[in-house]
Formats: C-alpha cells, structure tokens, sequence
C-alpha cells in the first residue's frame, strides 16, 4: 500500500474549504476518537471522566445535576449495550487512520520539542523531578507490546513478500535519484571545500578562544573509551557465567549460522576487482610501464613535497625511541611477574615448533598431491621466479659498495669486529664451546664424514675448469698452513 503522505498532509494543514468540509486534522480526531471508542482501556477512560465532567457542569444546581445524572446513566448504559469487546480488525478504518496518522505525528515531534525547550529553561532540582515524573509513567510494558505487535506485523508481511519493505522503496531511491542531478552535487562538493575548511577554521578558532571548551573536547576521547570498554565488559560477564559446553555450542551455531558460500562470493569478486584493476592499469599504461604504479608515483611526489621531510624522519625516530622505552617499562612490570615471562619464553619456542611442523605438514601434502616429475617441475619454476640472476647481480653491487665504502674509510669492519671480540668473554665462549661438542659429537660422528667427503669433493680441482690453476693454488696454501701448525703430518 502506498500512500502519497505529502498529498494528506496537505489536506489536513489546509483550513476549511469552499465548501465547508472539516480540515483533515479533525476528521482524524473523529476517526481516531470512533476507533478507540471501541477499546476497553477508552471506556476505562472514559467511565472514569464522564461522571466527573458532569460533576463540574453540574455544580450545585439542582436541575443541573438532576440532568448530569440522567446523562450518567444514559452514556454509561451505552457502553454497557455496546460491551467490552476489542475492536474488530477493520481494514478500511485502519488504513484511513494510517493515512493520517503521519501528520499526527510531526505535530506530536513539533510539541514534543518545545516542551524540551520549555523543559531546558527549569532548575535541576526541577529537570529531575520531571525526569522521574515521565519515567515513572512511561508504561514499558505497553512498549515492549507495541514493539512486539510491530514486528509481528513485519514478520507477517515477510511471509507474504520477504522483499516488501525494498520494493515499496524502490520507487521512492529511484525517484529521488532520477531527478538528482549527480553532476551538480559533485560539483557542489567540489566547490565547497574552501568553504568547509573556512568555516572549520573558524570554528576552531571560535572553540579555542575557550580552551576548556576545547579540552572538554578532547576529555571526551577517553571518557568514550573507559566507557565503551566497561559496557563491553559487562556483557562479556554473563557469557562468562555460561558452562563451557554451553558457551561452544553457542559459538559454534554462530559459525554454522555464517553464510560461507557468501563469503566466498565476496572474496570472489574482490579478488576479479584486483584482477581487472592490474589488467587496466597495464591497458591505460605503457609497454612495461604500468598506470598505476606511475599514479601511485605522482601521489607520492606530491606527499613528499607538501611533507616536512627532517620533521617525519625526526618524529620517527622518537616513535622509536618511545617503544623502546615502553618495551623497557614492560620489561620492568614483568620482572615482579616470572610466570608471564616464562610462559612468554614457552611461547616463543611453541611458535618455533607450530613452523617446523607446518612446514612438515606441507612437504607432506607436496608429497601426497605430486609426483617426482610435478616436484621437479614445480621446483624448477619455483627457483626461476626467485631470479637468481638479480640476486646475484644485487650481491655483487653490494660487494662493489662496500668496496668503495671501504677504500674510503678502512676501519669501519675492523672497527666493528675489535668492539665485539672485546666484548667477548673467552672463558664463556670455551666452555660454551666444550658444552655444544659435548652435545653435537654423537650426531657428529654420524653426519661430519659425509660433510667432510663432501666438502673434499667440492674442493677437489677439475684440469678442464677455467679456475683449475686459482682452486690449485688456494689448496697449496691450505695444505701449507695446516702443515705449517703442525696440524697434520
């Protein structure tokens, strides 16, 4: 049903017309007025003020009263005939009501906001005593019975059209986005953006001519925190007060409860947008110069050239500096607490553990989804795409760099090594020393052999390599040193 609100709304605002026909606000009194006659709680009403209008009217007249007591029992017989029944679901009188029932209700927010104007100009003690006042008679009950009866209504109308509620307003977005010129609100927004910013300019600069206004401002922040971290904690208290099993169950109906069919049709189509995006990007740029690299790029130009470059590196570094010094405070508040940092050490080994036996888990799968030929192959591919070639070339542009760092100042490595053997405790490092071959000797004795044959191998020259005479030569030299120690005869 869809009813043109703006049409009645007229209608009911307008005075009387030419005719003489009652102004739409008094045929809804009188609609309003004949339906709930019908309701028990009116007559209640009703049986209660009658007698005591008729009262008043009276006064101490004799033939008033004599006439008030007729009419007493003359409309209090009425509603005795008439019982006690509920009105009857009448669906013309409803929708009539519901037609006018809008205006109705902008009247009563119209009334409703000058009594809180009214209201704001009373002292606290008064506020209070009002506030009370208006909980004390607000009915929840009546609330929760209204709220129930409207979604029961919504419920209902969703077994008869689960799409009701978007279909009626459809008309009305698609109405209001035909006739929206997009073009003039972006051009609006655009051409609006010094006036935004001035007008916050001058707001702040009004705001700051009252600092504690504006500290009020920025009290609220972590006001709004504590508060929303004491709500959240009070409703994890009564999830907390359920048994465990009853607590997973809940969990796990929430799980079942989740569409993954619909989760993957959202990663989906995110994943075909990134898609289509690079594929676009490399369409709109040049032959091997994508577009939105280059975007990307100027972006970034422009960043830097509106960014203090000194203040960003030095604000850094003093982030930095920060986390080091709340890592040391934490360092200090968890040395009274051994069981946190004991269970931070296991963690850190569990952490070691859960990898290594992730990654058994995959060289299993590998295992059990390939053959030795599609391993091979894999591998193969795998190693092309790490580009051992730029690797190669990247470790040899850093010997280069270091090559001349080091013509320039000789003592940098030299320098860096005397600080760490200085530092170096001799005696610890031999018995550390005594310690690991102690411990390594019996998985020694199995795996050295073989990483000694294997490393004579590699060092065994081949006569038809280009580098036969330099492995030759740095062989001499080995062989010279050890014999020159007496380490071998």
């Amino acid at each position: 049903m869809n009813f043109d609100s703006n049409r009645n709304g007229e209608e009911m605002n307008d005075s009387k017309n030419a005719a003489g026909e009652v102004p739409g606000e008094e045929i809804f009194l009188k609609k309003l007025i004949s339906y709930a006659a019908k309701t028990p709680l009116f007559r209640e009403i009703i049986s209660s003020l009658i007698p005591e209008i008729l009262d008043i009217w009276a006064g101490s007249g004799r033939v008033k009263k004599a006439a008030a007591n007729s009419l007493k029992k003359s409309i209090m017989g009425a509603f005795e005939k008439n019982g006690t029944a509920p009105p009857e679901k009448d669906f013309t009188e409803l929708n009539e009501l519901a037609t006018v029932f809008i205006p109705l209700i902008n009247r009563l927010a119209r009334s409703g906001t000058e009594i809180i104007g009214q209201a704001a100009s009373l002292n606290p003690e008064e506020k209070t005593r009002l506030a009370e006042n208006i909980f004390h008679n607000i009915k929840s009950g009546d609330c929760g019975l209204a709220l129930t009866s409207l979604l029961k209504i919504i419920n209902d109308i969703h077994g008869v059209n689960p799409k009701f509620f978007s279909e009626q307003m459809r008309s009305s977005a698609g109405s209001l986005i035909k006739n929206t010129d997009f073009g003039e609100l972006l051009e609006t927004v655009e051409n609006s953006r010094e006036d935004v910013i001035s007008f916050v300019q001058a707001a702040g600069e009004e705001l700051w001519q009252y600092p504690a206004k504006a500290v009020c401002i920025f009290a609220l922040v972590p006001e709004l925190l504590n508060i929303s971290m004491s709500v959240f904690s009070e409703v994890l208290k009564p999830v907390n007060n359920m048994s465990p099993d009853l607590l997973t169950d809940v969990v796990l109906s929430l799980l079942r409860s989740c569409d993954g069919r619909a989760a993957g049709e959202m990663i989906n189509q995110s994943a075909e947008i990134v898609r289509k995006v690079h594929t676009g990007s490399a369409l709109l740029g040049d032959m091997g110069s994508p577009a939105l690299p280059l975007e990307a790029g100027r972006f970034l130009d422009e960043i830097l050239d509106g960014a203090d470059i000194p203040l960003i590196l030095k604000s850094v570094s003093l982030l930095d500096e920060i986390r080091e010094q709340a890592d040391e405070r934490l360092q200090e508040s968890m040395s009274g607490n051994p069981d946190i940092v004991k269970e931070i050490l296991r963690r850190k080994f569990r952490q070691r553990g859960a990898s290594v036996r992730k990654w058994s888990r995959t060289l299993d799968l590998m295992e059990d989804l390939f053959s030795d030929e599609e391993l091979a192959e894999e591998l193969d591919l795998g190693l092309r795409e790490t580009d051992p070639q730029e690797a190669a070339q990247s470790i040899s542009n850093f010997a280069a760099m270091m090559n001349r760092v080091l013509e320039i100042n000789p003592d940098i490595l030299k320098n860096t090594v005397i600080q760490i053997t200085d530092t170096l405790d001799p005696s610890a490092l031999d018995e550390f020393a005594g310690h690991m071959a102690a411990a390594l000797k019996p998985a020694a004795l199995t795996v050295l052999p073989r990483f000694i044959r294997t490393f004579t191998e590699l060092c065994t020259p081949d006569e038809k390599s280009d580098n036969y005479e330099e492995m030759n030569d740095a062989l001499c030299g080995l062989r010279a040193l050890i014999l020159g120690n007496g380490g071998l005869k």
